[in-house]
Order: C-alpha cells, then structure tokens, then sequence
C-alpha cells in the first residue's frame, strides 16, 4: 500500500504494521 501512498501516511504504515 506505501507504495501507492506518498510519506505523508505514517500513521498508515504504523496500521499495516500491527
């Protein structure tokens, strides 16, 4: 998903994460 998604989504980084 990050890489369709800029960096401004760390909070979605952090949920793909868990």
């Amino acid at each position: 998903f990050s890489e369709t998604i800029p960096a401004p989504t760390s909070k979605n980084e952090a949920q793909q994460k868990s």
